[in-house]
């Protein structure tokens, strides 16, 4: 009879422990300096590997794995300087498998309220994936910038260094095997923020945003890519101040090129690619300048250069193997091309 009880009791306990052994996850913690929390949950998935590491002043980290074969790696610090506020947050959440989030978040030194003692700012970083194979890696080494996240689909990577100061960026990626690459560098001052924002919902497009400018109002240096289609590619070059630039691929398979020099300041590019294979360039050295393309054909090449100021060109291309080529000096030109 003791033998049978004594054996009930091992099954017992076997049957408690089970759950906890399946799961197999893995947390690391490490926490030094003021008023530092962490939340990990690895809601019931196996296999996850969360590490976290914070150190001084006001940070907040919260990892969420579900899924299987997670990883989460967060590092965050801050330097407090002239009895200011800083703090730095960051949140994922993963629910698909394979998934990769790496977040690092070096600095938060108080921006948005400058001028005034006391005042708050942070870094922070919310990432959601719910795919499969997908990689976020996100480095945030300048002052009060945000970031953050949405992956549902697979094979996808983004790559993101804020390295200014006031800088808002987002990728989101619902297809498969895209990229985006976002450099955000320039240092914008005040309650102001310079915004870089990627969707890619096709498959296989690519997305390089590379932005060294500032914003002189709120949201007033802006790019925003979005690539609706299949094996787009978007390169982004913009410095200058308060320049917008809006790339839109609904088509497949076409490349487009924005440069905005050092000197440039409140112009705005549209690029327009609803056609198939076609190539689209844009550089702009002015002030107040305006390009716009639309191509809705196949096997279209437009080139767009425009120097001086208040100078405006659009380009309409709606059929097949056109080459446009347009450059503007100068003040208050209006040129627009058709070829239908």
């Amino acid at each position: 009879m003791k033998t049978y009880l004594w054996t009930g009791a091992v099954m017992a306990a076997l049957i408690v422990a089970a759950p906890a052994a399946a799961q197999n996850n893995t947390s690391t913690v490490d926490q030094s300096g003021t008023n530092g929390e962490v939340n990990v949950d690895q809601s019931a998935g196996s296999g996850s590997t969360s590490d976290v590491t914070q150190s001084g002043d006001i940070n907040f980290a919260d990892v969420n794995q579900a899924g299987t074969n997670q990883t989460a790696t967060i590092t965050q610090s801050s330097t407090d300087a002239g009895g200011r506020l800083y703090s730095a947050y960051a949140d994922v959440d993963q629910s698909g498998a394979d998934n990769t989030v790496v977040v690092d978040q070096s600095a938060g030194h108080e921006t948005f309220g400058a001028g005034v003692p006391g005042g708050t700012a942070a870094n922070s970083v919310r990432v959601t994936q719910t795919g499969t194979n997908d990689d976020m890696n996100v480095t945030q080494s300048g002052r009060s910038n945000i970031f953050s996240s949405n992956q549902s689909g697979s094979n996808s990577f983004g790559m993101v260094l804020q390295s200014g100061d006031n800088t808002i960026g987002s990728i989101n990626q619902a297809g498969d095997n895209n990229t985006s690459n976002i450099t955000q560098s320039g240092a914008s001052l005040g309650a102001v923020l310079a915004s870089v924002n990627t969707n890619q919902n096709g498959n296989d497009n690519l997305s390089i945003v590379n932005d060294l400018g500032v914003s002189a109002g709120i949201f007033t240096h802006s790019t925003n890519i979005n690539q609706i289609g299949d094996d787009n590619i978007s390169n982004v070059l913009k410095s200058g101040t308060d320049n917008t630039i809006t790339v839109d691929q609904i088509g497949n398979g076409n490349g487009s090129t924005v440069i905005q020099n050092p000197s440039s300041n409140d112009n705005t590019a549209d690029v327009n690619q609803n056609g198939t294979d076609g190539l689209s360039t844009v550089i702009q050295l002015g002030s107040n300048n305006l390009g716009t393309l639309n191509q809705s054909g196949t096997d279209n090449d437009s080139f767009i250069f425009m120097d001086g100021s208040m100078n405006t060109v659009t380009v309409n291309q709606t059929t097949t193997g056109n080459v446009s080529s347009v450059n503007v000096n100068g003040t208050t030109n209006n040129v627009t091309v058709n070829q239908n």
